[in-house]
């Protein structure tokens, strides 16, 4: 099959794949975007990586009429975001980009996606963030008793952070492990179990946790050095946290587990004992022998 043949089949096939999911979702109410919105990236990725940003900016555009025509405005925003973000880790690949070096960038774009979407829901849509606060305390009785409710604004404010990184990171792992399953030149993967990081990083993110945990517990009066506050708390758990999922995912690894397993156990222990893996990554970071 010629090249500009086989592109066109393939260009086709994918937006085939994404009409049926976004008709299934509309009539879901959004409900399968929102669940499911870390796979959303990789059609454009894989297709991008695999026939170029020109190929790919042309399914791209096509992309974004189908959304007009099939998505919700509240989502039309979000769904646009993740297939820009999916071509995106295509076009980095394609210059020659490492996996660190995309997993950085998109990490930026992941997160400034979720705070514009952050901003249109409230500003255009008018969501309320009160009631979104109210409603998490509903749904988790415990944190009304465990936190005011200025902290819980700010969960919802560093929620759509966390967000972002979470989704950069999910395309990053998931567009690699199907570049590598269809045989397609992945960006290189640098292996961290011999890297060390400096010792002032990790004081730093250790001191950054403590001051998280301790916001958490006893927010400041002033809202803006509480966020701020948050937000560099934020980052120095995320590091710690990073580093302990990768000592673990090594762990894992030297049992002969597979790497997508590794991957998704490694991902569900961050969720249920964060705090259990972010000691770990401390641990990690002054003693690096540790992952082996």
């Amino acid at each position: 099959m010629k090249k500009a043949t086989l592109q066109t089949t393939e260009g086709a096939m994918i937006l085939a794949m994404m009409g049926v999911f976004l008709l299934i979702d509309r009539q879901l109410a959004g409900g399968l975007s929102s669940i499911f919105a870390f796979v959303m990236p990789l059609p454009m990725a894989v297709y991008t990586r695999k026939h170029g940003e020109k190929a790919g900016i042309i399914v791209l555009i096509a992309a974004f009429f189908l959304n007009v025509l099939l998505v919700s405005p509240l989502s039309l925003f979000l769904v646009s975001a993740e297939e820009v973000i999916g071509f995106f880790y295509g076009y980095l690949a394609n210059k020659g980009n490492s996996f660190k070096q995309i997993l950085w960038k998109l990490m930026v774009v992941g997160v400034v996606v979720q705070l514009i979407d952050f901003t249109i829901s409230l500003k255009v849509f008018g969501i309320s963030l009160d009631q979104q606060s109210q409603e998490m305390a509903e749904l988790f009785p415990s944190l009304t008793r465990m936190y005011q409710p200025s902290v819980l604004k700010n969960l919802v404010y560093l929620s759509s952070i966390l967000l972002g990184i979470l989704q950069a990171l999910s395309t990053c792992l998931l567009s690699q492990i199907l570049l590598n399953r269809l045989k397609i030149a992945s960006p290189a993967f640098e292996r961290f179990n011999k890297q060390r990081t400096k010792p002032l990083y990790g004081y730093l993110a250790s001191f950054a946790t403590i001051l998280f945990v301790y916001l958490m517990r006893q927010p400041l009066q002033q809202e803006l050095l509480q966020m701020l506050g948050l937000t560099i708390g934020l980052l120095g758990f995320l590091y710690l946290l990073f580093w302990g999922c990768l000592t673990v995912s090594i762990w894992l690894m030297r049992f002969h587990f597979p790497r997508m397993v590794s991957v998704l156990l490694v991902l569900i222990v961050a969720f249920l004992l964060s705090y259990v893996i972010v000691l770990i990554g401390m641990v990690s970071v002054f003693y690096p022998k540790i992952r082996g």
